[in-house]
């Protein structure tokens, strides 16, 4: 059991580090925030962006949203056949 949840572990840092190497690229070192507020605003826009309309390789070239709604149709499905 140790095992597995260093696997996980390992993969969740894999994934926390290419998350923060694209908002490093295509974000942070993209704008110049004048002042806090709008950087929280344009992340805020970012992320949205990242998780809702970039398509990702990793998912089939799918949104998170799009993999997330198509796994909530599958277990449902799953769910009724049994």
């Amino acid at each position: 059991m140790k095992e597995r949840g260093a696997l996980v572990g390992s993969l969740l840092a894999g994934l926390l580090e290419s998350f923060n190497g694209k908002m490093r690229d295509e974000c942070l070192n993209v704008h110049w925030f004048a002042d806090v507020e709008e950087a929280r605003s344009m992340i805020e826009d970012w992320g949205r962006d990242h998780t809702q309309v970039q398509p990702h390789s990793s998912l089939g070239n799918r949104t998170p949203s799009e993999l997330a709604a198509a796994l909530s149709i599958q277990v449902g499905l799953q769910r009724l056949a049994s």
